[in-house]
C-alpha cells in the first residue's frame, strides 16, 4: 500500500497516511503536471481566507500558472471543481 507523507502542520506533527493506489495515481498525474523541467513542485504564495492572510510559499498540488506566474487555486474553485466531476461521474 503506499503511503502519502504529510509535512508538520499546526501540530508540528509530520503523518503518514495509507492512500488507495487509485488516488496515488492520481496524486503522481497531478504533481506530474505542475513539475518544472528541474523536478521541483514549484513553490507558491497562498492567501488564508479564514486567518486573512498570506502564507509564506509552499508546494502546493492545486496550482495554475497566470501570466507567466504560478498561482494557487482559489479554495472556491478546488470546490466547485471537484463538485463537477462529482456531478458527471453519478
Amino acid at each position: 500500500m503506499p503511503l502519502l507523507q504529510i509535512a508538520p502542520s499546526k501540530t508540528d506533527v509530520e503523518r503518514l497516511l495509507l492512500v488507495d493506489p487509485e488516488l496515488a495515481d492520481v496524486l503522481s498525474t497531478i504533481i506530474c503536471r505542475i513539475r518544472m523541467p528541474s523536478g521541483a513542485v514549484p513553490l507558491v504564495p497562498a492567501y488564508d481566507y479564514s486567518e486573512k492572510t498570506w502564507m509564506p510559499p509552499m508546494g502546493l498540488l492545486f496550482q495554475r500558472t497566470v501570466g507567466g506566474d504560478k498561482r494557487a487555486f482559489h479554495p472556491r474553485s478546488v470546490y466547485q471543481m471537484f463538485a463537477r466531476i462529482l456531478a458527471v461521474s453519478g
